[in-house]
């Protein structure tokens, strides 16, 4: 009588972030985490802090580490204690972190542990570690911390060819230990939140810009209202802003100034952005830098044509050379206004953008990309056991 072989356990697999909060890193991360396959993987997921924004799946625990220390030092020392002290206990076998200051914990707590660990970049990281990113506090401490400890990280993912060549270049990380993956996303749910209605709020005739996206430095609202004063002042059109941040009340008051309180919709956060997006007649990014912006794939997969930023990488390497969308120079705002405008008054073009982003969108479809992040789990796993 044959007797099968028992089934290795699954790996236990802690996945690091700060808050479940935010835009596109925590929403790739539960991506990530709803594509693995149950019989090969048991995840859990690791925050700094119980703020929730996001639906976490039914099945994965959540661990919040504590607030301790009286400053910030003294609070990531703390974690970095209290997440190698879960490791152990947990008996994580690997640990995953997206964004550069889960990253420095999950490096330090994973070489304490004894466990692998894999890390995350998701935007330009020499940019968003320079002075001129006013939201990074004390940037000259973490450029310090991401060069002693990223090329500590058993592998490092990135979802741009351009953060490789920075990660290989800026941080002189081997080249053969960066892996480039683009952001995996569930094709058919978004399909199915976008056909929601969308509620007694309405929507405004004629065209609409959408704009996805945190209010943060990265994203540049500055450049995207005066883009649409000069388009407003053409024609008109309607500004749609889904999201929050920290910088809202600084958008606010520019909207005020540029006269365009009657014009632009300020629709706050909201867990379904789809349903809103799919009705846009342009989808707008103007960003000064960015990872791979879902924005742009789950625009292509609801039907919306993009004007987007040529900044480093995602929206370069995402809409190719105006293949897919139209790219103009980051911060030129009048360049932006005569794109929109031009895009408003091509029908034509605009369906032509509609159909092959479609086509597009299912090169980041979950079930072909969540399989290459399995791949790369056990890979590093296993060559950390040998």
């Amino acid at each position: 009588m044959r007797v099968d072989p028992p089934r290795p356990r699954p790996l236990r697999v802690g996945f690091v972030l700060t808050e479940l909060v935010g835009g596109g890193a925590e929403r790739s991360m539960l991506s990530i985490i709803e594509s693995l396959d149950r019989a090969r993987f048991e995840p859990a997921l690791v925050v700094f802090g119980s703020r929730q924004d996001h639906e976490p799946p039914r099945d994965v625990p959540i661990h919040v580490l504590s607030q301790r220390g009286l400053f910030a030092p003294g609070r990531m020392i703390s974690r970095i204690a209290e997440l190698a002290s879960l490791a152990r206990r947990e008996r994580f076998d690997l640990l995953v972190s997206f964004l550069v200051g889960p990253n420095i914990v999950a490096i330090a707590a994973a070489r304490l542990a004894g466990v692998p660990v894999v890390i995350g970049e998701r935007s330009a990281p020499r940019t968003v570690l320079s002075r001129a990113n006013k939201q990074l506090r004390a940037s000259g401490l973490w450029r310090m911390l991401v060069r002693l400890l990223y090329p500590r990280a058993s592998a490092i993912v990135t979802n741009t060819h351009g953060a490789k060549d920075e990660l290989t270049g800026f941080l002189g990380v081997a080249p053969d230990r960066v892996t480039v993956l683009p952001n995996p996303l569930d094709l058919a749910r978004i399909a199915a939140l976008a056909a929601e209605p969308i509620g007694d709020a309405g929507w405004p005739s004629g065209p609409v810009l959408v704009h996805v996206g945190r209010f943060t430095y990265a994203k540049d609202h500055e450049t995207l209202l005066r883009a649409f004063a000069l388009l407003r002042a053409r024609r008109p059109v309607t500004l749609v802003l889904i999201g929050d941040g920290e910088d809202e009340a600084r958008v606010r008051a520019l909207c005020a100034e540029l006269g365009l309180d009657e014009d632009v919709r300020f629709t706050g956060f909201t867990r379904n952005p789809y349903k809103l997006l799919a009705r846009g007649t342009l989808s707008v990014l103007t960003s000064r830098f960015e990872g791979l912006p879902n924005v742009l794939i789950e625009s292509m997969a609801v039907g919306v044509p993009i004007l987007s930023t040529a900044c480093p990488y995602g929206p370069i390497e995402v809409l190719g050379k105006n293949e897919y969308g139209v790219l103009v120079p980051v911060g030129d705002a009048a360049a932006f206004a005569n794109a929109a405008a031009r895009l408003l008054d091509d029908e034509a073009q605009r369906t032509l953008f509609i159909e092959r982003g479609r086509r597009r969108a299912l090169d980041f479809d979950r079930g072909r990309v969540g399989r290459d992040y399995e791949d790369l789990f056990v890979k590093s796993t296993r060559a950390t056991s040998r």
